[in-house]
């Protein structure tokens, strides 16, 4: 008797505990919750101040497959190079970003999602211009079922590289004269599926990394005063020339990087010294362009 009595004490104990657990579950698991970040902060382009994307969705916890998201929204924002004073550039907008150019010194800012579009707005946060895919379909052998779209400003604003993938399975190419209400000041193609980093390593000229095979394939350059030609380059010759991409960066010529401290989900700002990160501090890495493109000079 007392062995049955056991048992079914077990049995309803371990009953009690997986109610309460499903009452967890279906209490916090399957309710909608607001979540915001702040990420993707950059220097200007003359270092004098920075900007980050605050960020706003709901989530749902679909356990064990993962979270549904919803009701996405961004807003672009400014602050002085402490991080301190944070002000709004833009109202709260739906949708997404995930990378920003801050152009203070050219009048403009630039931030946009490589799987949707990029926007340009004046520094008041009036929208300038929406840039979209020019396909809505991809290239078949382009690995993923979305066209790729990357706009980045020359370092000193006069133009903005726009680059995307096509259904034609190639890579299409717009310099935009911002000076020219964004015109297109030239364009070419390169048959490649899909590209990865792009950099300026001076102010008129373009390094685009492509992505076949791989990514790293081939390299090519384009300027204005030339079309795209083919880099007799590899990845470890080119580097430093990918890891600052513009003026306005992550990183600055004095050593310091903005970054997440995801410990306390807020934007912090580190100097890095010689003795910290001797690889990159006084080097290619924190400047534009690279030894590669001064070989001849």
């Amino acid at each position: 008797i007392q062995s049955y009595m056991f048992t079914a004490n077990r049995r309803d104990y371990f009953r009690l505990i997986l109610l309460i657990c499903i009452s967890v579950c279906l209490s916090h698991c399957g309710s909608w919750k607001t979540k915001t970040s702040e990420t993707q902060a950059v220097f200007s382009d003359d270092n004098s101040s920075i900007a980050y994307i605050f960020s706003r969705w709901e989530s749902k916890s679909l356990y064990p497959s993962g979270n549904d998201i919803k009701n996405e929204q961004f807003q672009l924002f400014k602050a002085d190079t402490l991080l301190n004073n944070p002000i709004p550039i833009t109202d709260l907008m739906d949708g997404e970003v995930n990378i920003l150019f801050y152009m203070k010194a050219a009048g403009y800012i630039v931030a946009g999602l490589q799987e949707k579009s990029f926007y340009i707005w004046d520094l008041d946060g009036n929208l300038l211009k929406t840039i979209k895919p020019i396909n809505s379909t991809s290239c078949k052998s382009k690995v993923g079922n979305f066209q790729r779209i990357m706009a980045i400003p020359s370092p000193d604003g006069s133009l903005i590289a726009v680059v995307q993938t096509t259904a034609e399975c190639s890579i299409r190419i717009e310099l935009l004269d911002t000076q020219q209400s964004y015109s297109v000041l030239k364009s070419a193609t390169i048959q490649s599926t899909d590209f990865s980093t792009l950099s300026w390593v001076n102010q008129e000229e373009l390094l685009i990394e492509l992505c076949d095979d791989y990514c790293g394939d081939s390299y090519y350059a384009m300027g204005i005063q030339f079309d795209p030609i083919k880099l007799d380059a590899t990845y470890k010759d080119l580097e430093a020339c990918l890891f600052t991409q513009t003026s306005s960066s992550f990183i600055n010529p004095y050593g310091y990087v903005l970054q997440i401290n995801f410990d306390s989900n807020s934007l912090e700002r580190i100097h890095y010294t010689e003795t910290d990160f001797k690889d990159y501090v006084n080097s290619d890495y924190y400047r534009l362009g690279c030894s590669f493109f001064n070989r001849e000079e």
